[in-house]
């Protein structure tokens, strides 16, 4: 019966990782009616309200149950491609993006406890590895149909999307029901707990989250709107960027690499390398009109991105109170990062009205003031191994 389930699982994964027109989400929008402005916001107003509804749409997932929530979120997946499709101004975009922000609120960490229960605790690690190959494996599919298959026509990819989110949601129907373990209620009311005993050391904790949100979200905003715009500017064609976001998502691959450079480099000059890069990356963007030069310095940024993603899951769990309500913290440093996203966002899209160099120039500059804050919490917040010094928050948890 397990690997029954994780086989319906893998094939959703599959599906969902054939977003076509990820290679040109940018221009799709842009072509539609919204400017770089309008998509940042978007963006940004979508993950707040993705914070806003993290915490209740866990309790949701406690209550009615992993595959309830599963099936619920991916109608509700198919119904936003649609409306992606059909969209063709502010306002649909919009509605989209918020549709889109309950899906991605009710699947954290739902679709891995599902996958967990599927699987068993033995055979959990090599579930996960398939998880994520096929999730890549779908990307690579969708970029070469939207390179060699559909020669980048933009409305097919928008219409081949809600296809075959379609029939994921379709499947969800069949995915049988698991056990929820009491255990997994726990972190609903640990969130609670850790954010009355643990809440001064989360707010010596900000720079480094404010630090790592300035990179990532930076390279989010760049690699996946702005890049597109950059590409035509230096002549690429559109049906071309398929290969192009190949050429992206192979760089972020990269993260494979992370802790074995962090342990030769030591971890404060790796992850300071990795804002510098990414830094560099952005103010070369702003001034080349060479393609090459373009798709590496995008690349180079989402790899930096990449690259930086294991560090900080490692960080964060070494911090004080990490032991005690692991979930919980997570939970809390998760929409600490994406409260601060939300205004990188919409401050690239404002600078993108000055024209796209302007925006990469701002964007440089949050990456290297990213390099600021992080360099100032390892100096005077956190040790060399990134825990946090002295401070009220020493005193061992009594649990």
């Amino acid at each position: 019966m397990r690997s029954f389930q994780s086989h319906i699982y893998f094939v959703i994964v599959l599906l969902q990782g054939m977003v076509f027109y990820a290679p040109a989400a940018g221009l799709y929008r842009v072509e539609r009616g919204l400017s770089v402005f309008d998509i940042t916001l978007i963006e940004s107003i979508s993950l707040i309200v993705m914070i806003a509804l993290e915490i209740p749409m866990g309790f949701l997932a406690e209550r009615i149950g992993y595959r309830k929530t599963i099936f619920f979120c991916n109608i509700l997946f198919f119904l936003s491609k649609l409306v992606f499709w059909r969209a063709d101004g502010f306002a649909l975009f919009l509605v989209e993006r918020m549709m889109l922000s309950v899906v991605c609120a009710g699947l954290s960490g739902c679709d891995s406890a599902y996958l967990f229960a599927c699987a068993g605790e033995t055979d959990s690690a090599a579930a996960f590895s398939r998880y994520h190959a096929l999730t890549t494996l779908g990307i690579v599919a969708a970029a070469l149909v939207f390179t060699f298959g559909i020669g980048g026509n933009l409305d097919l990819s928008a219409e081949l999307t809600a296809v075959v989110y379609g029939a994921a949601a379709l499947l969800s129907f069949f995915l049988p029901e698991v056990e929820v373990p009491r255990a997994e209620h726990a972190p609903m009311r640990q969130t609670v707990r850790f954010l009355r005993l643990r809440g001064g050391e989360t707010l010596r904790f900000l720079p480094y989250l404010a630090a790592c949100a300035l990179l990532t979200q930076t390279a989010q905003t760049v690699s996946v709107f702005l890049s597109q715009l950059q590409y035509l500017r230096c002549g690429i064609a559109t049906e071309t960027m398929g290969l192009c976001y190949l050429a992206v998502q192979g760089a972020a691959l990269s993260s494979a690499f992370s802790h074995r450079l962090s342990a030769r480099l030591g971890e404060t000059a790796f992850s300071s390398a990795l804002f510098v890069a990414a830094a560099v990356s952005c103010a070369v963007l702003a001034v080349t009109r060479s393609a090459v030069l373009s798709v590496a310095c995008v690349a180079a940024l989402s790899a930096a991105a990449a690259l930086l993603g294991p560090s900080v899951m490692t960080v964060q769990n070494r911090q004080p109170g990490a032991s005690f309500a692991r979930a919980a913290v997570l939970s809390v440093y998760s929409m600490g990062t994406d409260g601060f996203s939300a205004g990188v966002s919409a401050a690239i899209g404002k600078a993108a009205d000055g024209g796209l160099g302007r925006a990469f120039l701002c964007s440089a500059a949050f990456c290297a003031a990213g390099l600021g804050l992080y360099l100032f919490w390892a100096r005077y917040v956190g040790t060399g191994d990134g825990r946090f010094t002295g401070g009220p928050g020493e005193c061992s948890e009594r649990t």
